[in-house]
């Protein structure tokens, strides 16, 4: 296994057996309520945190930019 992917592949095949695996995994779109750098889509747990287009949408627009730091 290539360096730094023993833990990750550990964690897919950990994951197999569980209720959700790769549910995501063959969606092109996949909308979330957070902004992860990396996402694993045949992970489990995030099956619960997929949100709609609308609600995703709805909450782009309601967006504002944060100038604070600027």
């Amino acid at each position: 296994m290539p360096a730094g992917l023993d833990d990750l592949h550990s964690k897919r095949l950990a994951h197999r057996h569980l209720p959700g695996f790769g549910l995501l995994a063959d969606r092109t779109l996949v909308y979330w309520p957070f902004n992860p750098p990396i996402v694993d889509l045949f992970d489990p747990e995030l099956k619960d945190v997929e949100i709609s287009r609308e609600r995703f949408e709805a909450a782009w627009h309601r967006a504002r930019r944060d100038n604070r730091d600027l």
